[in-house]
């Protein structure tokens, strides 16, 4: 069975045992109603009161079901969790770029050491330089 047949039928028995009960009953059905009448917004009041279908059953149940109030906005409750998840991947991004390029930076200024000193090129390549460094810096 279909949900548009299912939902007839749960109306027309509804309907069928509106006339069976107690007076106090009906009173608060008709005061829930009412209640929740005045919070439809009014395009959507004459939208429903405009088609027959609706004027012809008075129990008609609605075309998608009720939501809670504030329940369009639970998206809003997770959106810091994915935000969270980007800022910090950033700062992670940023703090390695940073690193690089303070290592690069730090390497160039070797290299230009290196090159801008007296001692020749092929010094760098003896096995004996690295003594020779530690008996100058004394």
């Amino acid at each position: 069975m279909n949900e548009p047949a299912f939902a007839d039928r749960v109306c027309r028995v509804l309907d069928e045992e509106l006339d069976h009960l107690p007076e106090r009953v009906t009173a608060r059905l008709a005061a829930a109603r009412n209640a929740a009448v005045a919070r439809v917004p009014a395009p959507q009041m004459h939208a429903q009161s405009s088609n027959p279908a609706h004027r012809a059953r008075p129990a008609t149940l609605p075309d998608r079901p009720a939501l809670r109030p504030g329940a369009e906005a639970q998206w809003l409750r997770w959106l810091p969790v994915p935000l969270a998840t980007v800022l910090f991947a950033g700062a992670l991004l940023g703090v390695w770029h940073w690193s690089d390029l303070r290592r690069a930076q730090e390497l160039a200024a070797l290299d230009v050491a290196i090159l801008a000193d007296d001692v020749p090129l092929a010094a760098y390549a003896d096995k004996g330089f690295g003594v020779y460094l530690r008996n100058t810096r004394r």
